[in-house]
């Protein structure tokens, strides 16, 4: 049976014509499970050059990956998808050339094009983000659905890393993973099978980078470009977990974040990764600082420091 997968596309650019870049996923259309991701930084250009650029970048992983299957591209740009659909014309110059490197790249492949709204693009948009605020000229991390990372984008993985040192701590004296026990019943009956729980912090945010207090008074702010770049390392040091770290406690099968904007950014990019839905639990909301939100603590302690003593 012919093997299919999506590819999910994006682009932006920060003035059009600004800043740029473009971003790229390519999923099995089974599981869902990523297999590659793909981004860039353009430099000065538009926001359509930059679609095009994620298009040409996600089409060549999915062929790369298997010459024979079926790929959907799902883009939120009408524009691309309707030019490369055959039903709208191209008439700007730079757009023809990029236009027939796709068409370069797809001939000889069943490929399908559909447009998706810009929410349902989030994964692609994240890239294209990560690559304008890194500034990376190229982004190329290959995944196995079942196995561990390749590339060299996961060699430096500061989280990654630290993890993996903290497992190296843990681990019993021949160096080997951590015993995980068979269960926790003192009547060696497996009344409560063993329950892994990897606590992830959100990455920063201006407010953190500050000293500020913030809590669940506010849903915000979301994660600045230095937050989501400590997301998507965070993401690819949980993938680890299961695989080649700590390969004798399951993988990861369950992402629960609290409903905090930067808390679900965070968890969003371990889904993505993982290709886990994002579950949300009230109950896990940061505390409420009342009239203290947005404050630092000198700045608390001069305005209320009576009071806190």
């Amino acid at each position: 049976m012919t093997r299919r997968l999506v590819v999910e596309a994006d682009g932006g650019s920060r003035g059009n014509p600004g800043p740029a870049g473009y971003g790229a996923v390519v999923r099995d259309a089974a599981s869902g499970a990523v297999l590659a991701e793909r981004a860039g930084f353009l430099g000065t250009a538009t926001n359509n050059v930059a679609e095009y650029n994620g298009l040409i970048a996600g089409l060549g992983a999915a062929r790369a990956i298997d010459p024979t299957a079926a790929i959907t591209v799902r883009m939120d740009s009408k524009l691309v998808i309707e030019q490369m659909s055959g039903r709208w014309q191209i008439k700007h110059p730079d757009m023809k050339p990029l236009a027939l490197t796709a068409r370069d790249i797809a001939r000889g492949a069943d490929v399908a094009y559909e447009w998706v709204p810009r929410e349902a693009n989030k994964a692609a948009d994240a890239l294209a983000n990560e690559a304008m605020d890194t500034r990376s000229p190229q982004i190329a991390r290959d995944y196995d659905a079942d196995g561990p990372m390749v590339g060299p984008e996961y060699d430096d993985a500061v989280d990654a890393e630290f993890v993996e040192h903290a497992l190296d701590a843990e681990a019993d004296g021949d160096g080997g993973a951590p015993r995980v026990p068979r269960n926790l019943s003192s009547l060696d009956t497996d009344y409560l099978a063993p329950l892994t729980i990897v606590f992830v912090r959100h990455g920063v945010t201006d407010m953190t980078a500050t000293h500020r207090l913030s809590g669940s008074g506010v849903p915000g702010p979301g994660l600045n470009s230095t937050g989501r770049i400590q997301a998507a390392k965070a993401a690819d040091a949980v993938y680890r977990i299961g695989r080649d770290t700590w390969e004798r406690v399951p993988k990861v099968s369950r992402v629960i974040a609290s409903p905090m904007v930067r808390t679900q950014e965070t968890a969003a990019a371990l889904g993505r990764r993982l290709g886990l839905h994002v579950e949300t639990d009230e109950r896990l909301k940061e505390i409420d600082f009342g009239t203290w939100e947005g404050l630092t603590p000198e700045e608390t302690i001069e305005r209320d420091g009576r009071q806190i003593l």
